[in-house]
């Protein structure tokens, strides 16, 4: 990997952004630029940016930035290596380079290429280098001016149920996130771990897509610190070219498949999180004994449930691997079948204009007939 015109020495920093960029030039130099204008800080930070495999005009663009602002911390890096052809190989290659740039618990803060900030951005991020979390999820608004109708309708729907799911969340299965997560965010666009925790968790897993819904599990998995946090703001482009098989923009794509795509209902995941809340507290309590009203209730048998209990180290281990596992369960999809999305909405809307507690709750009775 060749480095462009790399500004040595440098200093480990408590603070390194990085950005992978791959055929980014009509937005890298707006990403850039967001960051120089920032409100300032009471540290010293450093920019990274990966030019992967370009072809457009990308690296002369970083290049022409960092020779107009000689100021600037930023590193440009650069390769065309065949084996670097996804986005996971891209970061991780990026961020096990920047977790070596790292001075004591600094912030590695993952965004892309088509992103800028609200001015608060950074020193947002420098205020949260005081906490003890491990792991920070900040918002990431969509830019949705070249959007159709129908596109920001799903986006949308797709915001408000998710929101709708982490409220319940936080209601009935706090996992050690201040109650939370206080929002539903946690994609690379907008997040950072520290780099000690990055290079204790074995860096972030190289796969074609969701790499940083990865990274955030083994995070969670792990029993480490997280905070959804809505102080540092970022603005991302929600483009339906996108770079990504299986991301956000194929979703867009395909959007009208995907607004009446299927999601879980109400009474569905009040029985999980409340199974889930139950497990935290069994784990806690070293209680892996009479396990069969808890079987039954999630539809996994008992020595199913003994073996998680004895395979994980956290709690969180443990429900992570009981929600991927109940996606594909067919007793439990079976008994909470699920719903399209604007319905599971409805269901949302119902429960909390008309519900005082989950307990005096029950979906399957009163939902779908008043829908």
């Amino acid at each position: 990997m060749e480095k462009i015109e790399q500004l040595e020495p440098y200093n480990l920093k408590e603070i390194v952004i990085t950005i992978p960029a791959r055929n980014e030039e009509k937005t890298i130099l707006k990403t850039l630029e967001s960051i120089k204008t920032q409100e300032p800080i009471d540290k010293e930070f450093l920019v990274i940016v990966f030019c992967n495999g370009c072809s457009d005009s990308t690296v002369n663009l970083c290049n022409q930035f960092k020779s107009t602002n000689p100021t600037f911390p930023i590193e440009i890096l650069i390769s065309n290596e065949d084996f670097i052809n996804n986005v996971g190989i891209a970061r991780k290659i990026l961020m096990d380079y920047a977790s070596n740039k790292i001075k004591g618990s600094g912030w590695i803060i993952m965004t892309d290429a088509d992103t800028v900030f609200h001015s608060s951005w950074l020193a947002a991020y420098n205020q949260l280098l005081k906490t003890n979390f491990d792991l920070i999820c900040g918002i990431i608004i969509p830019q949705t001016d070249k959007l159709s109708t129908l596109q920001l309708k799903y986006i949308k729907l797709t915001r408000t149920y998710l929101e709708y799911v982490a409220k319940l969340q936080r209601e009935l299965y706090a996992i050690d996130i201040e109650g939370g997560p206080d929002h539903s965010h946690n994609s690379g666009p907008n997040m950072a771990i520290r780099g000690k925790v990055y290079k204790k968790i074995g860096g972030i897993p190289p796969l074609a897509c969701l790499e940083d819904i990865a990274l955030y599990n083994r995070v969670l998995e792990s029993g480490l610190r997280i905070k959804h946090s809505h102080s540092p703001i970022s603005f991302t482009s929600a483009r339906i070219n996108s770079r990504v098989r299986g991301g956000f923009g194929d979703e867009l794509r395909n959007v009208e498949n995907c607004i009446s795509k299927k999601v879980e209902g109400v009474q569905g995941l009040i029985s999980k999180f409340e199974a889930m809340s139950e497990i935290k507290d069994r784990y806690q309590h070293r209680d892996y004994y009479d396990l069969e009203a808890l079987s039954s209730k999630l539809c996994i048998s008992s020595a199913k449930l003994k073996d998680l209990f004895s395979t994980y180290k956290t709690y969180q281990g443990i429900n992570l691997q009981i929600d991927c596992y109940l996606q594909s369960n067919k007793d439990w999809n079976y008994k909470y079948p699920k719903i399209q999305l604007e319905k599971a909405i409805g269901q949302f809307d119902y429960y909390y204009r008309f519900s005082q507690t989950t307990i005096s709750y029950n979906s399957e009775r009163y939902i779908d007939r008043n829908l």
